[in-house]
């Protein structure tokens, strides 16, 4: 969404340092920040632009009319802001298909996409404009509508999109979830919520408590130790003690790794390795490089060396050299990589499937890549 709550963007944050796509990641603000600002002609691309969209085959699947939002195709759709009023989905063709006015638009998920303020036709009389919230489907149905949930309460919302089969929904400021059919399956009851992943997802019970993690049965699995927790990943959670310091923790709440440093200090470092816990913290690491990114991927961390990126496995030797001058994190088998100056995409035996002739490029999701080509 471009709006969010102020929870949820500390969990963004979080989730930037842990994922290590910054580029990809970076690329996505800047385009919910565009939307958000609203202004026609940052929506609509340049007629002399050479972004256009890749296909695995490295053949152009289209070029864009309209700057996409967020650039990473999921479930065959990506979102498309055509005016500061308007938005649709494009497909992988490059149509825009269920375009109507709104205010807020989310990527697909488990078949599911939230919109906000949706434009649509009155049954009562087709001249009679309505606008409605909540969630539409692969063909553009509103199959979960926020109105429907108005009499279980004076107030009802929602935030964000499904993940793991559940998204939040608030009744009467009370936080619960609600499954991909639009039953409600964790009654509201938390002061906040965040997402699920790795079956957990962090939540408040009241505003002076600490954050617990509930399963999908609404079931407290982690107590309220922690003033916050920043969503699993890998089986590792970045959490705040409540002395304002930061730890990782494992799926039982118990810390495994003191990071002694505070929010700013993690932010300005990087972020930690936190993959070097468990199994990992036992390897013997080489000493001419260090890993970055802090996650593997497709079984491959990125590592660098005197400036220059590469790729080691979970043993810490080195498949692919450190030779590029900058690298995304491996992403359906590929990774986008800048090598004198242009951007190419390697797989991960670090075979070249293109010669670098890309000025810029994302990386690959749901079969699609957003690049800049060479004129």
């Amino acid at each position: 969404m471009i709006t969010r709550r102020s929870f949820l963007k500390n969990a963004v944050c979080a989730g930037l340092a842990l994922n290590g796509d910054m580029l990809s990641a970076a690329a996505q603000s800047l385009s919910r920040l565009d939307a958000s600002e609203g202004a026609i002609d940052r929506h609509r691309c340049d007629r002399n632009t050479k972004w256009v969209f890749l296909n695995r085959s490295g053949d152009i699947a289209f070029k864009p009319e309209f700057m996409p939002w967020g650039y990473q195709f999921a479930e065959g759709h990506l979102p498309v802001w055509t005016s500061e009023k308007d938005a649709g989905f494009y497909t992988q063709d490059g149509e825009i298909v269920f375009h109507s006015t709104c205010t807020e638009i989310d990527r697909f998920s488990d078949g599911l996409a939230y919109v906000k303020d949706w434009g649509g036709r009155s049954k009562k009389s087709r001249n009679r404009q309505y606008l409605e919230t909540g969630y539409i489907d692969t063909n553009g149905i509103m199959r979960i509508a926020l109105s429907c949930y108005q009499k279980f309460g004076r107030t009802v919302e929602f935030q964000g999109n499904f993940s793991q089969g559940l998204a939040p929904i608030a009744i009467n400021d009370r936080w619960g979830f609600i499954n991909t059919g639009g039953d409600i399956v964790i009654k509201p009851q938390f002061d906040c919520v965040s997402e699920f992943k790795e079956g957990l997802a962090p939540a408040r019970i009241n505003r002076n408590d600490g954050f617990v993690c509930i399963d999908a049965a609404g079931q407290v699995v982690i107590q309220p130790v922690f003033k916050e927790i920043y969503g699993f990943e890998n089986g590792y959670s970045l959490s705040l003690k409540r002395n304002k310091r930061l730890c990782f923790i494992d799926r039982t709440g118990a810390i495994v790794q003191e990071l002694n440093m505070d929010w700013q200090e993690y932010m300005d470092s990087g972020g930690v390795d936190f993959c070097l816990l468990d199994k990992y913290s036992k390897i013997v690491r080489s000493q001419d490089h260090e890993w970055v990114g802090g996650a593997f991927h497709d079984g491959l961390i990125k590592i660098v060396r005197d400036n220059k990126y590469g790729f080691a496995n979970d043993q810490d030797e080195v498949v692919i050299p450190p030779i590029y001058e900058s690298a995304n994190d491996f992403s359906e088998g590929l990774s986008a990589v800048k090598l004198n100056g242009k951007y190419g995409f390697i797989d991960n035996q670090g075979t070249m499937l293109k010669d670098h002739i890309f000025h810029h490029a994302f990386s690959f999701y749901d079969g699609m890549a957003f690049v800049k080509i060479v004129s």
